[in-house]
């Protein structure tokens, strides 16, 4: 549907898009540049670079499907014709791509398009035609997901810590982690020798090993530090006690349906849901840090799909959702963009599709009335008395569309 396609810059700017448009300009593509110039000259831009320097170019797509792109360029007329078709090369996100060439699958959300120039040069660069040729195809290769239930698992449930570092926020029952003796404050500092400085770099570094197989952890723990040997376990999603099976269980996850992780972080919910519903149904994990869903993308099983989004709309296609899930992340949306927010998750709920907020920030009464105002309402008819409890356990909302 080519009227679903959004330019990020014209979004950002608030101008509403021509709904056959399909030439994304690249002027509006929120251009980066690693070396050399840029102008603006009318629509067009202007590149005058070394060769090997890269532009970087932001876009959105609404509707998930297969897309083949067209760089469109035009000759300059003040000077020499610098480098064009086949002496840009093309990547989006890490894959090499061929401009006119071979399709690519795009999810929802904002995506980065960086060319870069193979000789020195200028270029003068009108739009990228973006043509949507197929539905996404879920069942692609390519993901570090592995078999399920065969993810080696250690355990802890994660903050950043700052430059270096892993803080240990909470020890899981029954776990590698819990077995080894790790302790919620711990910071790992190194995994077999080599830094950690996210929580998204140390689950990819755990998902490269297999279940069974030892890694060295350096710890910081108190003024302490701390070695030891971790033997890694296996990922079991149901087990009794963890936080997964908690959310689980309250998402009433089912075979084939499709569910958003709000704010995914790390992404261990997102995958824990994603074994749970099968290759019939999938997760799209939602971000707005760009590190992050580089790092998904590269380990994430072929049921999650993730999605960088924008901090007040989470970029996902209209009626496409089963439920919706804010786990830790409602009390962090800036209140200036929540009703933007908030509107584009209503946007993206199926009619009988629910939204599931899990938070142990507290103010739950001031959250509950905010929501009622963007239409949405709590399943259960009667409120509890510790609601903060209940807002931490889990509320269910269904959404009921404003007159």
């Amino acid at each position: 549907m080519i009227g679903s396609l959004a330019i990020l810059g014209t979004v950002l700017l608030g101008i509403p898009i021509e709904a056959a448009s399909t030439c994304l300009r690249v002027a509006e593509m929120r251009p980066e540049v690693s070396g050399g110039t840029t102008q603006l000259q009318g629509a067009l831009l202007r590149w005058r670079a070394a060769a090997g320097d890269t532009l970087q170019l932001t876009f959105s797509v609404a509707e998930p499907g297969t897309y083949t792109m067209t760089l469109r360029t035009a000759p300059a007329s003040d000077g020499p014709e610098g480098p064009e078709g086949s002496d840009v090369m093309a990547k989006l996100w890490d894959d090499t791509i061929e401009l006119d060439g071979q399709p690519a699958q795009l999810g929802p959300g904002r995506h980065i398009l960086e060319l870069t120039l193979v000789e020195s040069g200028e270029i003068l660069l009108d739009c990228i035609d973006l043509r949507r040729t197929s539905e996404l195809d879920l069942s692609r290769t390519g993901g570090g997901g592995g078999d399920a239930g065969g993810t080696a698992f250690l355990g802890v449930e994660m903050d950043d810590a700052g430059r270096v570092g892993v803080a240990i926020k909470r020890v899981l029952d029954d776990t590698a982690a819990a077995e080894a003796g790790l302790l919620a404050g711990d910071v790992i500092m190194r995994v077999d020798g080599t830094s950690v400085n996210s929580s998204g770099g140390l689950v990819e570094t755990i998902r490269k090993h297999r279940p069974g197989e030892p890694i060295e952890l350096e710890l910081q723990r108190d003024d302490e530090t701390v070695q030891m040997v971790v033997t890694l376990g296996r990922r079991r999603v149901g087990r009794d006690g963890s936080r997964a099976a908690h959310v689980i269980d309250v998402l009433d996850v089912r075979p084939g349906q499709v569910i958003a992780d709000i704010g995914f972080g790390s992404g261990w919910l997102s995958e824990a849901i994603a074994e749970k519903l099968g290759p019939g149904g999938f997760v799209y994990a939602v971000e707005i840090r760009e590190r992050a869903v580089r790092q998904l993308r590269g380990r994430a099983p072929p049921n999650v799909v993730p999605v960088y989004s924008l901090s007040d709309d989470v970029s996902l296609p209209q009626d496409s959702l089963d439920t919706a899930m804010l786990h830790d992340v409602a009390a962090h949306v800036g209140r200036s963009g929540r009703p933007r927010f908030y509107e584009s998750v209503a946007r993206g709920l199926k009619p009988d599709g629910r939204l599931v907020i899990f938070d142990p920030h507290g103010k739950t009464r001031a959250m509950l009335d905010e929501l009622a105002k963007y239409g949405f309402t709590p399943v259960e008819d009667q409120e509890p008395d510790d609601l903060d409890q209940w807002l931490q356990s889990g509320i269910v909302f269904r959404h009921t569309p404003r007159p």
